[in-house]
C-alpha cells in the first residue's frame, strides 16, 4: 500500500512538472508537435491516476485557446472517468451538451474518432424536428464536417465547445476542483437518461 501512494505520489509530481515544462515549451523554444504530444501525455497522465483537478489545469488553458485536441480530452474524460469540472452538475444533460460540444470541435478537424461519437450521439432521439438525425446524415455524407457542425450549432442543437467553456466558467465555483465520479467506468447515454432538449441561449 505504502508503495503504491508513494508510486501515485511521484507520478503527480512528473505531472505538475510536465505542466510547467510545457508552458516554457509554448514560448517557442520546442517545435509544436513535440510540444503538444507533451501536454497531452501528462494530462491523460493524470487523469488515469485519479488527478482529475490536476487534469482540468492542464488542458484548461489549451481548452480556452480553441485547441481541438484539448476538447476532445475533456470529452472523453468526461465519458470515461465521470469527469466534471468545478461547479459543475454531474447529470445527464451536462454530460450530453458537453461531449456533443467537445468532441464537435475536434471533429471539425477531421478527427476519425471524434466524428464516431459524435454520429453516435448525435443518432440519440432527443432532439426536437429530427435536428439529430440531419446532424447524423450530414457527417455521413458530407466531406465537409465543419460545415455540418456549424450548421447543428446555429440551430442550437448543442453549444460551441467557446460556449461551452463561457458557460463552465459563469458557475464561479471559486475554490473548487474537478472530480472524476466513475473512473474507468465508461457513461453510457440512453434515450431515457434525457428529457427533451431545451432549446439553447447564445
Amino acid at each position: 500500500m505504502t508503495s503504491y501512494r508513494y508510486d501515485k505520489a511521484l507520478l503527480r509530481v512528473f505531472a505538475l512538472l510536465c505542466l510547467f515544462t510545457v508552458a516554457s515549451c509554448n514560448s517557442g523554444t520546442e517545435d509544436a508537435s513535440t510540444s503538444s504530444a507533451a501536454w497531452q501525455s501528462a494530462a491523460t497522465s493524470s487523469l488515469e491516476a485519479g488527478y482529475c483537478d490536476d487534469f482540468w489545469k492542464m488542458v484548461l488553458p489549451y481548452a480556452k485557446q480553441g485547441n481541438p485536441e484539448a476538447a476532445a480530452l475533456i470529452a472523453e474524460a468526461i465519458y470515461s472517468y465521470g469527469f466534471v469540472p468545478p461547479g459543475a452538475n454531474d447529470d445527464a444533460l451536462f454530460r450530453f451538451r458537453a461531449l456533443m460540444s467537445g468532441f464537435s470541435l475536434s471533429a471539425k478537424s477531421g478527427e476519425p474518432r471524434s466524428i464516431e461519437m459524435l454520429l453516435a450521439l448525435s443518432e440519440a432521439n432527443i432532439f426536437l424536428n429530427n435536428g439529430g438525425g440531419k446532424l447524423s446524415k450530414c457527417l455521413a455524407t458530407n466531406e465537409n464536417k465543419k460545415q455540418c457542425i456549424d450548421i447543428a450549432i446555429q440551430n442550437k442543437l448543442f453549444p460551441s465547445f467557446a460556449q461551452w467553456l463561457r458557460e463552465i466558467d459563469s458557475l464561479g465555483n471559486a475554490g473548487g476542483n474537478a472530480v472524476c465520479n466513475e473512473p474507468r467506468k465508461s457513461q453510457k447515454l440512453n434515450d431515457d437518461d434525457f428529457d427533451i432538449v431545451p432549446s439553447l441561449e447564445n
